[in-house]
């Protein structure tokens, strides 16, 4: 954990729940002091709720919770129990383990752990990009209802990121459901 005396802070910890809230968590790149600047920049429009991981070596909260579609949302069986979701934004959603990830050997995982496989991106509320090896995440997605758009990355993650970290949300535009018939 970094000290206190400068704020500091990563995006990569932090998730948009939607207009005016964010998750986040506490690592070794971001501090208490940088949430604390970053709520004062985002102004009272914007709630920021630090989640409490149980991960002593938090990087990115990419392998700890994902948002699928409003509601529904994968987190780390490992990392964060989903009774300390109580009080959060996120009570009230189907919260759902991921699978533990299957082992691999090739190529090697230098920077991050095996639990990157949740660094998904969401196109919208049916369609998520998944990295291609990850069948048991995949059929995890597909119980959900939801569409999984497998594509080879494993390489990208060796670097310590996956889907979510190599983009950018500028902007989500919501759409209200196109009634059935």
């Amino acid at each position: 954990m970094i000290g206190e005396g400068r704020p500091a802070w990563d995006a990569a910890d932090f998730l948009r729940l939607g207009p005016g809230t964010i998750v986040g968590q506490l690592s070794h790149v971001t501090n208490r002091s940088g949430v604390d600047h970053l709520r004062h920049q985002l102004g009272s429009e914007t709630r920021v709720h630090l989640l409490q991981p149980d991960d002593p070596h938090a990087m990115h909260i990419d392998a700890t919770l994902c948002p699928l579609r409003e509601g529904l949302a994968l987190y780390n069986p490992e990392r964060i129990d989903p009774v300390h979701l109580v009080g959060s934004p996120l009570e009230g959603w189907e919260l759902v383990p991921a699978p533990t990830p299957e082992p691999r050997h090739s190529p090697p995982l230098y920077m991050t752990s095996p639990w990157v496989n949740m660094n998904l991106l969401v196109i919208d509320h049916e369609h998520i990009v998944v990295e291609a090896g990850d069948e048991k995440l995949q059929a995890v997605l597909v119980s959900l209802g939801l569409t999984p758009l497998p594509l080879p990355f494993r390489h990208v993650q060796a670097l310590g990121g996956s889907f979510h970290c190599a983009t950018l949300d500028l902007r989500r535009i919501r759409h209200a459901p196109v009634p059935a018939g």
